[in-house]
Protein backbone atom coordinates (compact mmCIF):
# COMPACT_ATOMS: atom_id res chain seq x y z
CA UNK A 1 0.00 0.00 0.00
CA UNK A 2 2.98 2.50 1.07
CA UNK A 3 3.93 1.86 -2.73
CA UNK A 4 0.91 2.64 -3.98
CA UNK A 5 1.01 5.83 -2.10
CA UNK A 6 4.30 7.05 -3.56
CA UNK A 7 3.38 6.27 -6.85
CA UNK A 8 -0.16 8.43 -6.50
CA UNK A 9 0.06 10.56 -3.27
CA UNK A 10 -3.32 11.88 -3.93
CA UNK A 11 -4.97 9.33 -4.12
CA UNK A 12 -7.53 9.64 -0.87
CA UNK A 13 -8.44 6.09 -1.36
CA UNK A 14 -5.08 4.19 -0.97
CA UNK A 15 -4.47 6.41 2.11
CA UNK A 16 -7.87 5.37 3.52
CA UNK A 17 -7.02 1.69 3.04
CA UNK A 18 -3.48 2.09 4.93
CA UNK A 19 -5.48 3.71 7.81
CA UNK A 20 -7.35 1.12 8.42
CA UNK A 21 -4.84 -1.60 8.31
CA UNK A 22 -3.28 0.18 10.99
CA UNK A 23 -6.33 0.55 13.07
CA UNK A 24 -6.78 -3.59 12.38
CA UNK A 25 -2.88 -3.55 14.34
CA UNK A 26 -3.97 -1.22 16.93
CA UNK A 27 -1.49 1.52 15.24
CA UNK A 28 -3.93 4.36 16.05
CA UNK A 29 -1.23 7.22 16.01
CA UNK A 30 0.03 6.05 12.44
CA UNK A 31 -3.93 5.27 11.31
CA UNK A 32 -4.52 8.47 12.38
CA UNK A 33 -1.72 10.22 10.57
CA UNK A 34 -3.72 8.51 7.63
CA UNK A 35 -6.64 9.34 7.99
CA UNK A 36 -5.71 13.06 8.45
CA UNK A 37 -4.23 12.78 4.77
CA UNK A 38 -7.85 11.56 3.69
CA UNK A 39 -9.68 14.86 4.97
CA UNK A 40 -7.17 16.98 3.55
CA UNK A 41 -7.81 15.20 0.24
CA UNK A 42 -11.37 15.00 0.51
CA UNK A 43 -13.24 17.13 3.80
CA UNK A 44 -16.49 15.12 3.35
CA UNK A 45 -15.49 11.88 3.34
CA UNK A 46 -17.70 11.33 6.35
CA UNK A 47 -15.68 7.56 7.15
CA UNK A 48 -12.19 9.42 7.22
CA UNK A 49 -13.69 11.06 10.10
CA UNK A 50 -15.54 8.18 12.22
CA UNK A 51 -12.20 6.04 11.52
CA UNK A 52 -10.11 9.06 12.87
CA UNK A 53 -12.86 9.28 15.45
CA UNK A 54 -12.88 5.80 16.27
CA UNK A 55 -8.42 5.63 16.67
CA UNK A 56 -8.73 8.75 18.98
CA UNK A 57 -10.85 7.17 21.25
CA UNK A 58 -8.46 3.93 21.82
CA UNK A 59 -6.00 6.42 22.76
CA UNK A 60 -8.24 8.12 25.14
CA UNK A 61 -8.46 11.34 23.26
CA UNK A 62 -12.41 11.89 23.81
CA UNK A 63 -12.29 15.67 22.88
CA UNK A 64 -10.80 14.72 19.27
CA UNK A 65 -12.91 11.88 18.74
CA UNK A 66 -15.74 14.52 19.71
CA UNK A 67 -14.68 17.01 17.04
CA UNK A 68 -14.67 14.30 14.64
CA UNK A 69 -18.06 12.77 15.84
CA UNK A 70 -19.29 16.19 15.71
CA UNK A 71 -18.09 16.43 11.53
CA UNK A 72 -19.30 13.39 11.08
CA UNK A 73 -23.07 14.28 12.51
CA UNK A 74 -23.03 17.12 10.39
CA UNK A 75 -21.42 15.24 7.26
CA UNK A 76 -24.64 12.61 8.00
CA UNK A 77 -26.97 14.48 9.68
CA UNK A 78 -29.89 12.21 9.45
CA UNK A 79 -28.01 9.12 10.08
CA UNK A 80 -28.81 8.44 13.70
CA UNK A 81 -26.05 6.19 14.42
CA UNK A 82 -23.59 9.12 14.20
CA UNK A 83 -24.97 11.15 16.93
CA UNK A 84 -25.68 8.12 19.21
CA UNK A 85 -21.48 7.69 19.03
CA UNK A 86 -21.14 11.77 19.67
CA UNK A 87 -23.24 10.94 22.27
CA UNK A 88 -21.35 8.35 24.24
CA UNK A 89 -18.11 9.98 23.58
CA UNK A 90 -19.41 12.77 25.30
CA UNK A 91 -20.40 10.60 28.04
CA UNK A 92 -17.17 8.79 28.34
CA UNK A 93 -15.63 12.13 28.56
CA UNK A 94 -17.59 13.37 31.13
CA UNK A 95 -16.84 10.00 33.03
CA UNK A 96 -13.32 10.41 32.71
CA UNK A 97 -13.55 14.06 33.93
CA UNK A 98 -15.94 13.26 36.74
Amino acid sequence: MSTLILMEPENASYFFKRGEMYQAFAQHTAAISDFNKVISLEPNNSMAYYKRASCNEQLMKFEEAIKDYEMLAKLSKYDIKAQELLAEAQKRLFELNA
